[in-house]
Formats: structure tokens, C-alpha cells, sequence
């Protein structure tokens, strides 16, 4: 199997306005941020960073699947509004080679992994960017995933898991 590699790899990009499928919530199924509160970090000239740890368990009864591009994480961020919604603020960029086989946790199964959350620092010139103010806040992780072993299977439903929520807070 080919990988693609470089720069673009590396790279994640905001999306300011995401519909993605519908997906149900699932019970028995657990995704956890590491902690309860990230510093955003600095990394180099240009960028910030705040390297997210998480735990998907899944005692759900079923196996769940995804399709991915060399690591299997969850797709985004949610950022919760002012007014107490959660809105889509962040993903990073889904590469078009797909690795196989296709990601899977059985019933039972515990898979860890991080997420970055990687942004242009103000006043820097670089693609990737978040507001003056839209970086500190209460987030939580998503993940959606097909409710059996074949990730491609639109007859099974869309699985819709969310950690509990955590702190994102500039040093």
C-alpha cells in the first residue's frame, strides 16, 4: 500500500463551516480526553499546539470501524458557544489514501491515541489559523464511526461519540 508524504501531511486546516452525516449517539461507548485542561503551547515562529491524549473504549456489544489515512483518530473538534451549543470548530486535514485494513474496535477493545490541534499564531502568515479569541475555551473531541466491522457499510448507522468536555487555555 502507497502512503502519501511531506508537508501536506502535516499540515491541518480550520473549517469554519462543517455539515457532516448524521450520526446517532451510542451508549457503551466511551471517548476520553486525557485530561481536564490543555495549555496551548508554541512551536516555533508560526504556529501553536495543544497535543490532546485520548481513550475510546467500546463495550457497545458490536464492533465499530472507520476508514483512515495512516492513524485512526477522532475527525474534529466541537467547541461549546457562548449560548451552550456545541459547534464544529476544528479538524484536521483527511489525506485521500486510505490505509487497510480499515480502523476497527471490537467489543470490549480500548484503542489510545492524540490529537493535534495545530494554529497560526497572530500576525504570522501562514493558512492555518484561529481568531484572536476563539482558541481558549471548552471543547470536546468527535469521533464517528459505522456500527460494524465494514466501515463503507450505508446500511449500518453512524456511530456519533463525544468525550466529555475540557478546558483549552492560552499559558
Amino acid at each position: 500500500m502507497r502512503h502519501a508524504h511531506g508537508p501536506i501531511g502535516l499540515l491541518l486546516v480550520i473549517v469554519g463551516c462543517h455539515r457532516g452525516p448524521t450520526a446517532a449517539l451510542e451508549s457503551g461507548v466511551r471517548l476520553r480526553a486525557d485530561s481536564a485542561q490543555y495549555s496551548v503551547r508554541t512551536e516555533g515562529a508560526m504556529y501553536d499546539h495543544v497535543t490532546i491524549g485520548y481513550r475510546l473504549e467500546n463495550n457497545s456489544g458490536r464492533t465499530l470501524s472507520d476508514n483512515y489515512c495512516h492513524t485512526p483518530r477522532p475527525k474534529g473538534l466541537e467547541k461549546q458557544s457562548a449560548d451552550g451549543d456545541w459547534v464544529f470548530a476544528y479538524s484536521g486535514v483527511t489525506l485521500m489514501c486510505r490505509s487497510s485494513p480499515p480502523f476497527r474496535i471490537a467489543n470490549g477493545g480500548t484503542y489510545r491515541g492524540t490529537f493535534l490541534l495545530a494554529v497560526e499564531r497572530p500576525g504570522t502568515n501562514a493558512a492555518v489559523r484561529f481568531g484572536p479569541d476563539s482558541a481558549p475555551g471548552v471543547y470536546r473531541l468527535r469521533w464517528d464511526l459505522r456500527a460494524g466491522p465494514d466501515p463503507d457499510d450505508k446500511g449500518r448507522p453512524l456511530i456519533a461519540i463525544v468525550s466529555p468536555p475540557f478546558k483549552v487555555v492560552m499559558p
